[in-house]
């Protein structure tokens, strides 16, 4: 049974059948009782819709972060299984064995398990071939365990970081995907001859499969794992080609591989940084043909925008809705009212019709995800990044017109920040394109009355 679920052993659709669905009980007895230890609630069976993993929103709702916790690491065995066992399937079915990868897509999970359920043996017609299938079975075999490894390693660093430690560090987004690599490149590949192409693969697809074990854990949404991709495959990258070189040092290559293993969880606790996050300045102008005077008033408050047409706004990044303002002068408080809620914010410079300045004391998510499930438990969302001040410069220019330059400071709490600022600094010039484009409009609609 061991070697059917953990080994390289070929599985029959009878045998993907009976175990599948039996260990699908087993992990809902098991997630239920950890439920119920918690909370003193009962996990209804009607919530396991996909494989080991349904009802995560209604665990973390029920049962809290605890419960959360303990029934993530209890996935984790059953995501290696659930893997193994569907790309052994499709093999035995004659498919490739990545279709059994598909059984990670929410949307189509239930009509691979179903194709896989039904779909035939292939009967090899002679010993060649049966010879054949063996040694392909052994290499996806191996290859599976060092992809599985590695993604459960990186499910693991994510858990240990972000919940054990709080933190949100290289030690996740730099030593976990590295360490990923080469973990993958050297199971996949001790004891054989190793090849970098080889290793490359195998440490991509196992970066594939925390991503998707990932999202199935209501851990991280769909845009924020598309973001950290290319950072964790390109660092997945030149750990593949360190374990495939480790994996031609049989002797040594496995005791280095476990010191990185052993060694990656207390770099998970290193601080994001030093100190406190460094100040990030974004900075967008536009020209307005109006004059200071018409431009100021509809910089202070603004109704309602329209919808937006920009595609980055629209992936579920918070965009700005109104602004509206209480009092005015210094000490007045404005409210620019997202999507995701009001970014509170008291006037603390007040030059009409020059120069509005800020203070952000109050903020909303940064996003609504994407994800399978209405809501997930990814800290990140709130806090991360966190604006701390904005300014208007309103500057006269001949004809009549005005440069309007629109400035947010803030810090990002993600390292490698130099990675992410990339893509904060991209949105939010994005935002302020919105926001100004808008007050241009407004203005000069009012001028040309």
């Amino acid at each position: 049974m061991l070697k059917l679920w953990f080994g390289g052993v070929p599985v029959d659709r009878k045998s993907y059948l009976v175990h599948g669905f039996g260990l699908l009980g087993v992990k809902w007895i098991l997630d239920a009782l950890v439920v119920y230890w918690i909370s003193g609630e009962w996990l209804h069976p009607a919530l396991y819709v996909i494989p080991a993993l349904a009802g995560r929103v209604e665990m973390v709702q029920s049962g809290g972060l605890l419960a959360a916790l303990v029934t993530s690491l209890l996935a984790l065995p059953f995501i290696w299984i659930g893997a193994s066992m569907s790309m052994r399937r499709a093999r035995d079915a004659g498919w490739s064995p990545w279709i059994g990868l598909l059984f990670f897509l929410p949307l189509i999970h239930a009509l691979v398990i179903l194709a896989l359920c039904l779909a035939p043996t292939r009967v090899e017609s002679d010993d060649a071939g049966r010879e054949g299938a063996e040694r392909v079975s052994a290499t996806l075999g191996m290859a599976l365990q060092g992809i599985a490894a590695a993604a459960v390693l990186g499910v693991l660093a994510m858990i240990v970081s972000v919940f054990g430690f709080g933190e949100y560090g290289s030690g996740l987004f730099v030593g976990a995907p590295f360490v990923m690599g080469v973990v993958a490149a050297y199971l996949a590949q001790r004891g054989r001859e190793p090849s970098r192409r080889r290793g490359i693969s195998t440490a991509l697809l196992a970066v594939v499969l925390c991503e998707g074990a990932l999202l199935l854990l209501a851990l991280e949404g769909a845009i924020c794992l598309l973001t950290a991709a290319p950072l964790a495959m390109g660092l997945a990258t030149v750990g593949a080609l360190v374990g495939t070189d480790w994996a031609k040092r049989r002797s040594s290559g496995g005791r280095a591989t476990a010191a990185l293993i052993l060694v990656l969880p207390l770099t998970t606790a290193i601080p994001t940084s030093p100190g406190e996050p460094k100040l990030h300045k974004a900075v967008t102008e536009v020209v307005v043909d109006a004059p200071p005077e018409v431009v100021w008033d509809h910089v202070v408050s603004f109704p309602d925008l329209s919808p937006p047409s920009d595609w980055v706004l629209k992936t579920g990044i918070a965009v700005p809705l109104r602004a509206r303002i209480e009092g005015s002068g210094v000490g007045a408080i404005r409210y620019c009212e997202f999507s995701t809620g009001p970014f509170v914010e008291p006037i603390t410079v007040w030059d009409r019709p020059h120069r509005l300045g800020f203070d952000v004391v109050e903020q909303p998510p940064s996003m609504s995800e994407w994800s399978p499930y209405s809501t997930i438990y990814a800290p990140h969302l709130e806090g991360t990044m966190e604006s701390q001040r904005g300014e208007f410069l309103l500057e006269p220019l001949p004809g009549g017109k005005t440069r309007l330059v629109g400035t947010t400071w803030y810090r990002f709490n993600m390292a490698p920040a130099v990675y992410w600022t990339l893509y904060s600094d991209f949105i939010l010039h994005r935002i302020h394109g919105r926001v100004l484009g808008h007050v241009k409009r407004l203005s000069e609609e009012q001028t040309s009355r």
